[in-house]
């Protein structure tokens, strides 16, 4: 199977076309970066994220509906997990792609359509969860940022302590806050995370986050490949 395509980012056995393919891509890349790997190996999914966020892609970055996700829209849509991969992916990388995609939101702020037909849960007529622009806006260098903060620590008090089982969100706030780990406040929230995360699953949490996450696919899917998941 062709795991890495810039069709859908980085996908699996068991989800061959994930709409999270380029969250499981920016956390190989992250992970990748955190242990040292094979510069050609970094150097080539790196690769398949530019080319999924080239202009010249059809569906891709030069296509506004991409930050839609309205099931009435043609145009090819985003989930927020994805907007939060190409904003860590992107300032990781320092491209230009996080001030474009920060740029629209504010001047389309409030019209993402996220909503779920009826919901007790208030959050799901929200475009997004206030607690993404914080990370979205840091990559991006705007100090409006900040006035997200409250609700990012919020939400990552939440994920951090939600069952050992449960590990989506977990995922997601390493890929949000490992590329802006230089900013003193991320800083101290990741501490906070690492220290929760080898409470929780010891000192190789980010093996057994993964293993609970994509042990479903095989040894060979790359991220189960970089960190020996499957692979006995």
């Amino acid at each position: 199977m062709e795991y890495l395509t810039t069709t859908y980012g980085l996908t699996g056995e068991h989800d061959p076309t994930s709409e999270n393919g380029q969250l499981f891509l920016a956390d190989y890349i992250l992970l990748m970066n955190l242990k040292n790997a094979n510069p050609e190996q970094i150097s080539h999914a790196n690769d398949i994220m530019r080319v999924q966020l080239s202009k010249s892609n059809a569906g891709g970055m030069g296509e506004y509906g991409l930050y839609h996700r309205n099931p009435e829209l043609t145009t090819k849509t985003m989930s927020h997990d994805n907007l939060s991969a190409i904003f860590a992916w992107s300032c990781l990388n320092e491209t230009y792609h996080r001030f474009h995609i920060w740029e629209y939101l504010l001047l389309n702020f409030g019209t993402y359509d996220n909503t779920k037909g009826v919901s007790k849960q208030f959050s799901k007529y929200l475009p997004f969860n206030p607690s993404n622009f914080f990370a979205w806006g840091l990559s991006a260098d705007s100090v409006l940022a900040y006035l997200f903060f409250p609700f990012f620590l919020i939400n990552l008090i939440i994920s951090c302590n939600k069952p050992k089982n449960d590990v989506s969100g977990k995922i997601l706030a390493f890929v949000e806050m490992y590329p802006l780990k230089g900013n003193p406040l991320v800083n101290l929230c990741y501490k906070y995370y690492t220290k929760k995360m080898k409470q929780q699953y010891g000192e190789n949490y980010h093996y057994e986050i993964r293993k609970i996450y994509h042990g479903v696919n095989s040894g060979e899917f790359p991220i189960n490949k970089l960190l020996g998941i499957n692979n006995a």
